[in-house]
């Protein structure tokens, strides 16, 4: 992913490009949480929640985009908000083959 797609809302995402990214994300996720637990200093917690905060923009950014590839709109992720069948749902629309050729997204 380049750098300047950070927080692109607009385009086209691959099934590859998004999956190497959310693995991405949760590890990053991972070890800041980790250190956060550790040194309990307020400061910096607020800091390493803010560096959450920016990454979260930027995965967001990336399932919009993930969404767009398979011809859907983003605002689907919204769905993530229902409990259980919510999560399924983007998980499955997440999944999907994307369109083939150029679609209305790009």
């Amino acid at each position: 992913m380049q750098i300047d797609n950070v927080l692109n809302f607009n385009g086209r995402a691959s099934l590859s490009a998004y999956w190497w990214y959310a693995l991405g994300l949760f590890i990053v996720s991972v070890v800041i949480s980790i250190i956060s637990a550790v040194i309990g200093v307020l400061a910096l917690t607020l800091l390493l929640d803010l560096v959450s905060f920016v990454i979260g923009l930027s995965g967001l950014s990336v399932g919009v985009r993930r969404l767009h590839d398979s011809d859907k709109t983003g605002w689907l992720l919204l769905l993530g908000f229902i409990p259980i069948l919510g999560w399924i749902a983007v998980i499955v629309l997440l999944v999907l083959p994307a369109t083939p050729g150029p679609n209305r997204f790009g």
